[in-house]
């Protein structure tokens, strides 16, 4: 299992859609919170007029806004090996289509936590450094840890769907649609014949692990937990039974 964790490590690490995608989160990231949040002070929330809380909003709203980036390269992990027939290289090293599958879901996983906690290190990092260039003094900041272990779950289970895309359509048009229109118009219109059960919804329970609303986070992680399982036996069966190309 070494050998192949370490193969897939070398995948994500020498696809420029990596860095391009991490790149892309890292600039906008910068732009809000040492110019928007921290340097203007534009946006009227809580970072902006420097509260105690200032911290755990800048690190929430760059989770959140940041994580569909981090869906996209996983998307991108898996796709781009069927695109470019690469799938049955790493298939024929490993021997087992169950190892291959357990490897990639450990490496997204490992990649989402890291994704998540660098953003909050470096959001932060930004908005405290607009405040200073500003000349503006922050109150005494309290980091809430549970808020940011919400926020690694909420990253790892977008991940987790993107990758799941990626695994049961092989194509990147159809992943990264499916990412975007999925939780802003399938979702929503589905609302009109679920009523107060929309709720129940893969992403709109992703969301309330960090927005809590019908459920609490525990309830909602539990719940999510359970549509991943889901979906990963279905990807598990169709990853081993159909054709590599």
């Amino acid at each position: 299992m070494k050998p192949l964790l370490k193969s897939e490590f070398l995948k994500l690490i020498t696809v420029r859609s990596t860095y391009i995608w991490t790149l892309i989160a890292a600039v906008l990231t910068a732009v809000y919170c040492f110019y928007i949040e921290g340097f203007k002070g534009m946006s009227g929330s809580a970072a902006s007029q420097r509260t105690e809380g200032s911290f755990n909003v800048i690190i929430q709203n760059i989770s959140m806004t940041t994580t569909i980036f981090a869906a996209i390269v996983a998307v991108l992990y898996i796709v781009h090996e069927y695109r470019y027939n690469l799938i049955t290289y790493t298939l024929s090293s490993a021997g087992s289509r169950t190892r291959v599958l357990v490897a990639k879901l450990f490496m997204m996983i490992a990649y989402a936590i890291i994704f998540t906690l660098f953003f909050a290190a470096f959001g932060l990092a930004c908005y405290y450094l607009g405040v200073l260039v500003s000349g503006d003094s922050l109150a005494t900041q309290i980091i809430n840890i549970e808020l940011l272990g919400r926020l690694v779950i909420f990253c790892v289970g977008y991940v987790l769907i993107g990758l799941a895309f990626g695994f049961i359509t092989r194509s990147v048009a159809a992943s990264i649609v499916l990412l975007f229109l999925v939780p802003s118009t399938i979702e929503p219109l589905l609302g009109f014949l679920l009523k107060e059960n929309v709720n129940y919804l893969p992403f709109r329970i992703l969301e309330n692990i960090i927005i809590t609303s019908q459920f609490s986070a525990a309830q909602a992680i539990a719940i999510f937990t359970g549509y991943i399982f889901t979906t990963y036996v279905v990807v598990w069966f169709l990853f081993i039974r159909r054709d590599a190309n």
